[in-house]
Parts: structure tokens; sequence; C-alpha cells
């Protein structure tokens, strides 16, 4: 009887470090900082900063001067600690009102173009499609490789994670995606660097997803 509940117990502390194991492996992602010799250029469009970055060359002559911090400013801070060697080159596609749009992305991508960026991510959403937008990733992608982020839950009509020739992060969802995505199992990212953060969102996946086509 006795050896009886042991092996009871010891079942049920089996069961139950599997069932949080594999609750931890479905519900996180969990990766380490790369500590790498090579520099790695990476672009990054986006909108407004609220500071400078020491690793980071931008178009925007004006910032927000906020403590609190943007999308852009997020990506950079989740961007340097996951890969310690970076430099980010950043265009602000804002308009005057403050909005990302169409224009801004192009110009954006032009930039990148000109000063010989090849990765760029774009972790932005929206249901407009534009065919001068499409066009031109299409027409330049001999020179750039434009990675960018679906919707953080799900969306039918979502770019430019949609269009041709973008390489597309997400989590497993409802999302319909294209042959050349990446799908994650989970968008909650926990990063191991000199702390341990969490962070969550596709826009993280997509940094991800980048930075290892790179140096793959």
């Amino acid at each position: 009887m006795i050896k009886l509940n042991k092996m009871v117990k010891f079942l049920l502390v089996l069961v139950t470090c599997i069932v949080v194991l594999s609750y931890i492996y479905n519900k996180f992602i969990v990766v380490k900082s790369i500590s790498n010799s090579d520099k790695v250029i990476i672009g990054i469009i986006d909108g407004r900063l609220s500071k400078n970055y020491d690793n980071v060359l931008t178009n925007i002559s004006n910032r927000v001067n906020s403590s609190i911090k943007t999308h852009g400013d997020e990506l950079i801070v989740f961007a340097n600690k996951y890969y310690t060697d970076l430099n980010i080159y950043y265009y602000d596609a804002s308009n005057v009102n403050g909005v990302v749009d169409t224009k801004g992305i192009i110009s954006g991508l032009e930039w990148m173009k000109q000063k010989g960026i090849r990765h760029i991510n774009i972790s932005m959403s929206s249901n407009k499609f534009s065919n001068k937008l499409q066009n031109y990733i299409e027409n330049n992608q001999d020179e750039l490789k434009v990675f960018a982020s679906y919707h953080n839950l799900e969306q039918t009509l979502d770019y430019p994670a949609m269009y041709d020739n973008v390489i597309a992060s997400g989590k497993k969802s409802r999302i319909i995606f294209k042959n050349n995505d990446i799908e994650y199992r989970s968008n909650n990212i926990v990063l191991i660097s000199k702390d341990i953060k969490r962070y969550s969102g596709n826009s993280f996946l997509s940094i991800i997803t980048m930075i290892h086509d790179i140096i793959s």
C-alpha cells in the first residue's frame, strides 16, 4: 500500500511537470541574446522616436523627447538586446500628422537603398493595399529584403505583411500566411540577455526573423 501511494504521487508529479512544461513551451518562446564578433547592419522603418541612440543612424531631425517609449523605441531596445553588435538605420516614416503612410514607407525604403541597407523591417499593420508600394518592393527585391509582422492577433487584410516578396512573421492563429512567411507558436518572448525580460507582439518576432536571416 505504501509503495502504491509513492507510485501514485510520483505519477502525479510527473504528469504535473509535463503539463507545466507543455504550457510554457506553447505559451512562450525563450531566446538568448546573440553575441557575435561580426557587426550586423539592419534597417527599421517606423514612427517617431523619443530619444537618440548611440548605434542608430536616423533621418529624423526632431524627436518627441518623451519619457514614454514609442513602438520604434521598443524595436530598437529589443534588437540591441537580442544581437549585441548592431548598427541600425532608422527611418521615421510618419507625416506631419504623426501618421505613417505609404509615401513615408516608400521614402524610407528609398533612403535605405541609397545607403546600401539590404535588410529592412517594417513592423506595422494596415488594411489598405497600395499598388505603388507593392510595385516598389517588387521592383527593388534584388536590392532590398523587406521583413514585416502580421497584426498581433489576427487580420485578413494586413499590409505590408501580405505583400508579395515580403517575409512576414506572426503567431500561429487564423492568419493567412504566405509561403515565405515564418509562423511562430507564440508571440510571447522571453529574452535572456544580461537580464531576463518578456516581450509580447509579432513585431519582435519580425526582428528575430530578420537577424536570423542575416546571420544564417
